[in-house]
């Protein structure tokens, strides 16, 4: 079903600051209108219940973190998981660095 990986990253944010970040990508996005609006209010819902099953997979979304993790679980690939709230260049810095410890050889 998957291509053959080199190596996988999974990256995984803790899910208050996740949902906290997608509240304030959505305000952006729509502004007032996720409050004002009833039917952009009822998306907006709908979106965030969805979204916050993906750590409480109470059967709303059908990617969640206990499928990725046993997906994990069944692979025979390096792997590298970070989670936390980092920036990017902070990201990028810690995966090339496990890397090298790793002495991994990514094509």
């Amino acid at each position: 079903m998957f291509p053959t990986f080199d190596l996988i990253i999974f990256l995984y944010l803790p899910s208050e600051l996740r949902m906290e970040r997608l509240r304030k990508r959505e305000y952006e996005r729509y502004g007032d209108e996720i409050i004002t609006n009833p039917e952009r209010a009822k998306k907006f819902q709908e979106f965030m219940d969805w979204a916050k099953d993906y750590d409480h997979n109470t059967g709303i979304a059908n990617r969640t973190l206990k499928a990725h993790l046993e997906w994990l679980c069944d692979i025979d690939t390096p792997l590298i998981e970070l989670s936390g709230n980092y920036e990017l260049s902070q990201k990028m810095d810690i995966i090339l660095d496990r890397i090298k410890q790793a002495n991994l050889q990514i094509q």
